[in-house]
């Protein structure tokens, strides 16, 4: 903890203080209680009388979102030569579906309850003092998040003994169950490796894994510009290989069918407001129903109700929980959204993606879509309006959608989890010799 402090595990809190906090709107002190009952259920799912048996494995997936899942799940697929398992936290287990991977949902013994509640005590008073200085806020609709760093720090040391994993490979670098990992892996000389689960930007921590497997030249040189973005003390990894693999997300989309109706779609955030998006649905919808497509993380039932009432038989809820991207995207045919990597992942499949400012939250063009010209590029909701009646076209830079995705309508398309399941294992098995066509640009941080 004194190498690397809880601000810097829960580093999206931590660390970009500020942008994370803009998503909570509720009263702080209800907020509060809800994080302090928040920890005790996430304590309660993470206990068992035992802990859970788990084999020794060459590689060890490991996930706590569906968004992580989805990206490691098509590598998992691909392994064939070595003995790989998947993990996932017991406190996520009923969050998305995992039955294609029979994945071990870790939870261990009570009795490890007692090193844990001695590092909470331990650290409780100089975990407030840095929360407080940071900002005050964070104690009253953050706390449970910081609060796990301690389960967590105990918890891997305990599978990872277990399991004796020669990798571990994660898709998430700033959640504190994945710092902590890392910090444990880095301790125990255990090898990590990383995909992305979408694009990056700037606020990222630093490249802090052994192979890092990025979706393109961007994400590189991203992660450049980040690598001063580490706790002062942290120990840095020697030789930190990168590959640009291309976006692990297999898209299959299909065309809507020319007698079917045109459909938007609309990407909502935890940072939109409910009545700027009411104003722009009754916008779209006034043209072609609206397919809304919440962010994985936002709870969006009580909202969607409220706009089902309002437009009646004219908009309808694409839940990423349930319904893959390639679902919501063969469902559309005009994307529409502030900063999402969906809108490379439209684009890429040949659907027409809008960025709307106003649904920025004041941070102008996060990903570089609108520089690289991969999406259209609109004030407001009204501009868009006034442009599509005109009966406009926009056609996406295909260059630009390489600089973030290098796989992109190339020889290696559609085969990047293969070719990462292979470099896994010539990491576990040295001797391995990489087929010839799977030479992949490289670089050495």
């Amino acid at each position: 903890m004194e190498s690397t402090p809880e601000n810097w595990l829960e580093f999206s809190a931590g660390q970009n203080t500020k942008a994370n906090l803009l998503r909570f709107k509720s009263n702080i002190y209800l907020s509060f209680g809800k994080q302090i009952f928040g920890f005790l259920f996430f304590l309660i799912k993470s206990y068992g009388i035992k802990s859970l048996k788990t084999p020794k494995n060459d590689v060890l997936f490991f996930a706590s979102t569906s968004n992580q899942y989805s990206v490691l799940n098509s590598i998992y697929k691909e392994h064939t030569k070595f003995k790989a398992a998947f993990a996932i936290p017991n406190a996520a287990s009923k969050k998305f579906n995992t039955k294609d991977t029979n994945p071990y949902y870790l939870r261990i013994s009570f009795i490890y309850i007692f090193p844990v509640l001695l590092l909470l005590l331990r650290r409780l008073f100089p975990l407030l003092k840095i929360l407080w200085q940071t900002d005050r806020r964070l104690i009253f609709l953050r706390l449970n998040s910081f609060l796990q760093i301690y389960y967590w720090l105990i918890a891997h040391q305990v599978f990872l003994e277990k399991m004796q994993p020669k990798v571990v490979i994660m898709s998430n670098d700033h959640n504190p169950e994945n710092r902590t990992l890392i910090e444990i892996c880095k301790y125990f000389d255990i090898k990590t490796a990383y995909v992305p689960h979408a694009s990056v930007s700037d606020r990222f921590h630093s490249l802090d894994f052994n192979y890092s497997f990025l979706d393109g030249q961007h994400a590189l040189d991203i992660y450049k510009k980040c690598d001063s973005r580490r706790a002062p003390n942290s120990m840095i990894i020697d030789k930190r290989l990168c590959y640009l693999v291309g976006n692990l997300r297999k898209l299959e989309v299909k065309k809507n069918n020319l007698n079917q109706s045109k459909k938007f779609g609309l990407a909502v955030k935890g940072t939109d407001n409910i009545n700027n998006i009411i104003y722009i649905i009754s916008k779209l919808s006034a043209i072609y129903p609206v397919s809304i497509r919440p962010h994985p993380s936002l709870k969006f039932n009580k909202p969607f109700h409220i706009l089902d009432k309002k437009f009646p038989g004219l908009v309808e809820l694409s839940d990423p929980h349930s319904d893959s991207v390639s679902s919501f995207l063969s469902s559309i045919d005009i994307f529409v959204s502030g900063n999402t990597t969906l809108s490379l992942e439209a684009a890429s499949a040949e659907i027409y993606p809008v960025y709307l400012n106003e649904l920025s939250n004041n941070v102008n063009d996060y990903y570089g879509f609108v520089k690289r010209k991969i999406v259209h590029y609109f004030d407001t909701i009204d501009d868009f309006i006034i442009f599509h009646n005109k009966g406009n076209l926009f056609l996406p830079d295909k260059n630009g959608i390489n600089h973030y995705w290098s796989s992109y309508n190339r020889p290696t398309f559609g085969n990047e989890a293969k070719i990462i399941s292979n470099y896994l294992r010539k990491i576990v098995d040295s001797s391995y010799k990489l087929p010839s066509n799977y030479s992949i640009y490289n670089e050495t941080l």
